[in-house]
Order: C-alpha cells, then structure tokens, then sequence
C-alpha cells in the first residue's frame, strides 16, 4: 500500500530514555538522547490514513528531525525561492503551529549534492531555549515563545553535500561542528549569552574535508566527543583542549554512539571496501569493446558511461551514486579522443592512488585514554557493511548499522563480534539512522519505505512495511507514544 502522507502515530504505552535525565515525554536533540534508542515501547506496527494516525501538515523542504519537549515539536525548514530559512514549534497533540520564525539571509549554505539541504540540522533543546543552526548564517538561540534570545553569525558554508552536523546543549554550553571548504573546527556557545567559550579547529584535509562532516558531537561528564574527518578525538568540555584522539580515514557523516567505557564510530570512506573499488579494463580490453570507428582510439562518443571513480552499488536513490569517469579525466592533450598513452598513464595513477586507500572499519575506541590512542585502545570490529550516513544504534549489548540497499549488520559489542549480515528489505540510498525502541528496529530508506523489524532473535524479523509517497531523509522521532516521520514536504 502506498500513502501519500507522513505520519504520526500513536503508540501503544509509555516510552522510556536509555542513559540521558530526559522524561519521557522529550526528544531533546538529533536521535534524542543521540543513540536513537528507546528502552520500551509498544508501538504499533501497522499505520496509514485512519490507521493510528493523527495528523498530518505539509510543510517547506528540509532533512532535519523533529525534537520534542513537553509536547512542542521543534524543526527547521528552507524555502529555497526566496532564501527563507524556517524555524517552527508545532502543538504535539493538533499539529497546530504554535510560532514559526524566518530568517531571510542573502545566500543560503553553497553544496554540490543534489541530496543536500539548508535545513539538515536538527534543533537542541532544554525546554527553556531553542538553539537552530543553520550553515548558511550560523546558531540561533530562541526561547520557548519563540522570541530571539541571541544570534552567533557564522559565515556561509560551502560545501560538497551539505555542513548539516546537528547542535546538542550540555551543562548549559551549547557545542556544534562546523564541516566546510577551508574551515573544520568544533565550537562551544555560552548557552545564556551566545557569546564563543571556545574553538578547536581542525586541518582541511583537501576534498574529503569540503566534502564530508555531518557527525554530531557527543558528550559526556568528562569529555566532548567528536567525530571528524581526521578521525576521532575528545576534548575537554571547558577548554577545547584534546584529551585523546584516533587517526582514521573517514568521511565523518555518521554520528557516534556511546555505551559506559566505549564509543563507536563507523567510519566510512568512499573506497573503503573491495565493492565500493571498480576496476579499470586494460586498453586492449576498452578499445575491443568502445572503438567502433577503429582508429585506436576512443572519442567522446565512444567513450563507456560505465567507468567509476567509486562505486555505491545500491544507491539508486542519490542521483550521483556512481560518480563517472567523463573523458576529460583522461584526454591529456585535450584532443578529443583518448589514446593508448593516455589511458595507460590514467590507469597507472588510478591502480597507484588506489594502492594507498584505507579500509574503513567501524571502530571500538576504549574510554579514558590519553594522548594519540589509536594503537592501545582502538579496535576496528567489523570492515564490510558500513553505513555511508546513518549512524549505528546499540541496545541490549547489539550494535547495529544499515547501509544502501537495506542491509543490515549486528555486532555483538561484548565480544565484537558480527552476528549476521542480511538484506532487510528496504532498498537505494539510506539517508536516516535507524532507531531501536525495545526489540523494534525502525529503517527507512531514500524512497519513503518504512521498515519494522523485530531484532530479539537471532535474525530479524520483518513485522511491517509502509511505502509513503514521499522521499526520506530525516530519522524518525519516537517519544510520549508517538512515532513522527518527516518526510522531504511533510510532518
């Protein structure tokens, strides 16, 4: 069946946090406590239109997530005609706008992908005030009636697909990272006054530092954990200062998750596994197969639309998936046609850039650590199944990560070691981190299809599945026996 609405629906008894103060009636942040696990729920499995529903609003486009406190839902918007960017609480119970604020800025956050948006980052909340990041002009502070408390401006971010990392609010400091072209760091705002505690800026590793940083920080009594594309590293939560770090190869666009002495990362790279790798045919090979005019050589006409820089094999929904190699890579002299020379000299720096990729791995870093621990606390659990955006999500010692094409892979984090591997039943590009409420796992995909499986046992069990007619990028919400969705043009 097919629905044509995003939905919220009711659930079926009380939810409870795992590991934060929050009650359970809020969902302060990005994946609320920012593990996107809910310890018990009875949430129903079935819904549609009449089905558990309760209400539905269209509204501006955006891929942030709702947060909720005390019965207000928080999230962000963008209209792109006119470069509005929205802030909006709605009544928990109606759907009712409650108060909405725009931002007009002269030019909105500059990313390639087409996936992107201006209103990726989810809203922080403590219930007293409201804090909104966008990357086109920085952090907006707003308090519960929606009057503007202050404005920390940034300038406007360029990036690849988007500096869409979420805020989160700690001991009264409100601390978000900042992924763009010429500029990494992770800063810290007094939570009062809006004015700069700290900065800790990061090096600008070349493409992969404009192209990637989505992460969202974490903390904890101790420390600020961020996840970033140097790697991992904590940082003292009153100065900045780094306590410990991992090196790693990793494209930082999924958020870390925490348990009592470790935290995780899966740190994906574009090439980081033997099928994300295409190879390159050997001239003999091309030329047999392209040279229709037998010249020995390939025109533009003849060249393969079949030639990958890397490859997301099961990332149908994201138009640039598959990134081609185009004949201007390989045409040296600019002559139109590539010959033996050229396409051999391309070959050879190809194979020898490919001869220096890093596998990517999800990493279990040990806590507590001091000083560069990547050799003595950090173990990599698993190499295959990585997610490219979604975050893993832990409960009941299980770790588990969903990547393109709905595959799903649970690790047991005692003994790190990976239970199963297996096709879910969603499909393409998967934008939203999971969430896990009791032993319910909840997966959408790029194309709107919502999946709950039931992960007590040995292998999941598929319980239901809903396609809405609508894409998804943002992560479901559960909280106060209701399950929100956000799709790209609804609540």
């Amino acid at each position: 069946m097919s629905f044509r609405l995003s939905l919220i629906c009711a659930l079926g008894c009380a939810i409870l946090f795992f590991s934060t103060a929050v009650t359970a009636d809020n969902w302060p942040s990005f994946r609320g406590s920012s593990d996107g696990f809910v310890a018990e729920s009875d949430i129903p499995t079935e819904f549609g239109p009449g089905n558990h529903e309760a209400w539905s609003i269209d509204l501006p486009r955006g891929h942030s997530s709702p947060t909720v406190w005390n019965g207000t839902v928080y999230l962000t918007a963008h209209t792109p005609k006119t470069n509005t960017l929205h802030v909006y609480a709605l009544d928990g119970e109606t759907g009712a706008e409650s108060w909405h604020k725009e931002i007009s800025v002269n030019e909105v956050e500059n990313f390639i992908h087409p996936d992107g948006s201006a209103a990726a980052s989810s809203i922080a909340t403590n219930g007293t005030h409201v804090i909104a990041y966008f990357a086109s002009s920085g952090i907006y502070c707003f308090n519960a009636g929606g009057e503007q408390l202050w404005h920390f401006p940034m300038e406007t971010a360029r990036s690849y697909s988007g500096a869409s990392s979420s805020p989160i609010i700690h001991n009264n400091i409100v601390y978000v990272q900042r992924v763009a072209s010429g500029s990494t760091f992770v800063v810290a705002i007094n939570f009062n006054t809006g004015k700069q505690i700290w900065r800790h800026d990061f090096p600008v590793l070349g493409r992969l530092g404009s192209k990637s940083g989505a992460a969202t920080v974490r903390a904890t009594d101790k420390e600020l954990i961020v996840h970033n594309t140097t790697g991992v590293s904590a940082h003292d939560l009153k100065t900045g200062e780094i306590i410990w770090s991992v090196r790693a190869a990793t494209t930082a666009t999924s958020s870390l998750v925490l348990t009592d002495t470790h935290v995780y990362a899966a740190t994906y790279v574009q090439t980081g596994e033997e099928a994300l790798r295409p190879d390159l045919p050997a001239w003999e090979t091309l030329l047999k197969s392209t040279d229709k005019d037998n010249d020995q050589n390939v025109s533009a006409a003849e060249f393969p639309r079949e030639l990958f820089w890397f490859r997301r094999p099961e990332g149908e929904a994201s138009p640039q998936s598959s990134p081609r190699i185009r004949i201007n890579h390989v045409d040296f002299n600019k002559d139109g046609k590539v010959g033996e020379q050229e396409w051999n000299g391309f070959k050879k720096r190809f194979e020898t850039n490919r001869e220096n990729v890093t596998d990517h791995g999800l990493l279990a870093i040990q806590l507590g650590g001091k000083g560069d621990v990547t050799k003595t606390h950090m173990t990599v659990v698993e190499k295959q199944g990585l997610p490219e955006v979604p975050s893993p999500v832990i409960g009941n010692s299980h770790l588990f990560m969903i990547k393109n094409g709905g595959i799903l892979t649970c690790i047991d984090i005692k003994a790190n070691k990976r239970l199963y591997r297996q096709r879910l039943g969603t499909t393409g590009t998967h934008f939203a981190s999971p969430v896990l409420t009791g032993n319910l796992l909840i997966v959408c995909d790029g194309t709107g299809q919502i999946m709950i499986a039931d992960v007590s046992g040995d292998r999941p069990k598929v319980v239901s599945k809903t396609l809405l007619d609508d894409r998804v990028f943002a992560t479901p919400t559960v909280v106060d026996n209701t399950l929100y969705i956000r799709t790209e043009s609804k609540l």
